[in-house]
């Protein structure tokens, strides 16, 4: 038991489009599921969504807080939300601030206290957390990452959710 939490990448593909980078088409991606264009053709739906595991923390209480209180509205309710790229951006930056300045660390991005959430000490924990919340995030939204160029994030929204 714990806090789990996952940044998922999606995009929803319609029946004209090529998946990179495996080349898997369209077709291909739907015939995993054990399903045919046939089938999709009988129906009103004549789309997928494709979805990646874009990061995941365990126990990262201060940046889950971060989520719940400028993602969700204040509700922690282990719900998935849509997360603009300038929130993640924002994310970043402050996760940046406080790993160059520790003193910042109850200002910008407290630990929070939670049902298993983990410890809220200011430890090497915590900024490890942060550090590779900066790092995740700097690979998704960096252009030149070879992610960005195999995945091709355009056209892909991001959402967070948690569990506990």
């Amino acid at each position: 038991m714990g806090l789990d939490m996952y940044l998922h990448a999606r995009k929803y593909v319609s029946t004209s489009m090529d998946i990179e980078p495996e080349g898997n088409t369209y077709e291909d991606i739907l015939a995993s599921t054990g399903l045919g264009i046939k089938d999709l053709a009988d129906s009103a739906h004549n789309s997928l969504s494709v979805s990646v595991q874009a990061m995941y923390w365990r126990k990262a209480n201060a940046i889950h807080d971060w989520f719940v209180r400028n993602v969700q509205d204040g509700e922690d309710n282990c719900g998935s939300y849509e997360v603009s790229r300038e929130q993640l951006a924002e994310l970043a930056s402050l996760c940046s601030q406080v790993l160059a300045d520790h003193d910042l660390a109850q200002d910008l991005l407290p630990p929070a206290e939670g049902f298993f959430f983990g410890g809220t000490e200011l430890d090497e924990w915590y900024f490890g957390s942060l550090q590779e919340t900066k790092d995740g995030i700097d690979k998704l939204l960096n252009p030149l990452s070879p992610l960005n160029s195999k995945l091709g994030w355009g056209g892909w929204y991001f959402e967070y959710s948690s569990s506990w």
